[in-house]
């Protein structure tokens, strides 16, 4: 009987993998620009639990449509409440033969909404205002969830953010950001990741 519960519930966890990673897939499948922002957001918040982290990309190779050197994505993160986290996010990009240049400036703010007791599903909502530092760019407002589902030794997440010019009043685009991390020890994990946007909603 065990047997045949954990085969049911091994199932389960694969068919909504592969839903998930089927949504993900079919949101990114539209043709765009590389983006340098390589970084999927998590849903966990943790009361009092706090962390600076450079999310860093270097690009190398022929045919690169980031038209990049490098690119840095500076967070800060830091529990309020079990629920509720703050944090800032900014970005630095260096093009290719220039100096590296600040992009942009994002402060806001993150809720958890289910925090599963261990395995399971995550959700959490995230928003931010987002300052360019660039002249002639618009600030921008993002908003959106973020889910995750949990296994014994893999999970998959996914960042759906609308993104809002705050000179326009309608929402321009949608950013996708997707993750699948198996763990292969405590210090290690093996994982898939994919991004992509919508433009012009």
């Amino acid at each position: 009987v065990d047997g045949r519960h954990k085969a049911g519930h091994d199932e389960r966890w694969i068919r909504l993998v592969l839903s998930l990673l089927f949504f993900a897939f079919a949101v990114v499948a539209v043709p765009h620009k590389a983006e340098a922002q390589f970084h999927v957001a998590q849903p966990e918040v943790v009361k009092g639990q706090g962390e600076i982290a450079d999310h860093g990309a270097v690009y190398a190779g022929p045919g690169r449509q980031e038209k990049l050197d490098q690119a840095h994505q500076l967070e800060l993160y830091y529990g309020l409440t079990d629920r509720l986290a703050f944090l800032t996010v900014g970005l630095l990009q260096q093009k290719i033969g220039e100096n590296l240049d600040a992009e942009f400036y994002d402060i806001g703010g993150q809720y958890q909404l289910l925090k599963p007791d261990g395995e399971g599903f995550a959700l959490a909502i995230r928003s931010l205002y987002e300052l360019s530092l660039q002249d002639g760019s618009p600030d921008q407002l993002l908003l959106g969830p973020i889910a995750k589902i949990v296994g014994h030794h893999a999970g998959a997440t996914l960042d759906t953010f609308f993104v809002r010019d705050l000179d326009s009043s309608d929402v321009t685009q949608l950013e996708t950001k997707w993750q699948v991390k198996h763990r292969l020890s405590d210090r290690m994990s093996f994982g898939v990741e994919g991004y992509g946007k919508i433009a012009d909603l």
